[in-house]
Order: structure tokens, then C-alpha cells, then sequence
């Protein structure tokens, strides 16, 4: 039913827990899994150090979550985009042809929405595949 699962990943609480839900599913439809961190750059100063510090981090949390799906024997590819979060994760989700997105309910940001995160509630309003949110 899923052969290809992108996951939104930024290291929170909620997107470690959207990752074991995907690797779960994953093991059940052998699927190939796509983790999607985004660099929000219109929260990144212009400094070109910052930029650099920002992408390190986010490379280092893709690299968490390959590690996690490798142990897990987890077909699965990395990407690290910079944009609009949600709009960069259902972007390589119709890139890829995937089957579903799961991501989150929160992540990191320190701008909350009360019922859903606003990565989440934008994923859902621009996502043409199903949308798992995981709280």
C-alpha cells in the first residue's frame, strides 16, 4: 500500500516519534523511506556563518535519522532542502512519487499552533497524497 514514505524530520520529540510510526509501517509494506529536513532560511540571519552553522545541524539530524533506519534494515534516501518547510517536504514527497507523508504534530519551532504545528497544518493543506500526523 505505502511503497514510499516521506517523513519530515527535525529531531523533536514529535518527529522521533513519526519516525518509529514510519519505521513500523515501513516493515509492514517494505518500504522505501524519505527523510526531509528543511532549513528554514527566512529564520536564518544573513550571515554566511550562521547559514553554515544551520546546515551542519541539519545535516547531522538527517544523519540520526539514517542511522536509525539503518539499523532498522530501512531502504531509505536523505534530503536537506532549504524553504518553506512544509512546502519543501510535500515537494520531494511529488518528486518522488510517494504514497504518504508522515510528519510530526510539533517540531522545533518556538511559534506553536494551538491544535497543530504550523509545518504539520501546512503539509495537510498542500499535500495531494495522505497525510499521517503523529502527536
Amino acid at each position: 500500500m505505502f511503497s514510499k514514505m516521506v517523513i519530515g524530520y527535525d529531531g523533536s520529540d514529535h518527529s522521533r516519534r513519526a519516525l518509529r510510526i514510519a519505521i513500523d509501517l515501513a516493515k509492514k509494506y517494505g518500504s522505501e523511506v524519505l527523510v526531509v529536513t528543511v532549513i528554514d532560511v527566512s529564520t536564518v540571519p544573513g550571515d554566511p556563518n550562521a547559514i553554515r552553522i544551520v546546515s551542519e545541524t541539519a545535516n547531522q539530524v538527517v544523519a540520526e535519522a539514517s542511522e536509525i533506519l539503518s539499523r532498522e534494515g530501512i531502504p531509505h534516501r536523505t534530503f536537506v532542502r532549504q524553504g518553506d518547510p512544509s512546502t519543501e517536504i510535500v515537494k520531494v514527497a511529488e518528486e518522488n512519487k510517494a504514497d504518504l507523508v508522515v510528519v510530526g504534530s510539533r517540531g522545533l519551532s518556538s511559534l506553536k499552533r494551538i491544535i497543530l504545528g504550523s509545518v504539520s497544518q501546512g503539509v495537510l493543506n498542500r499535500s495531494k497524497i495522505p497525510v499521517l500526523v503523529v502527536k
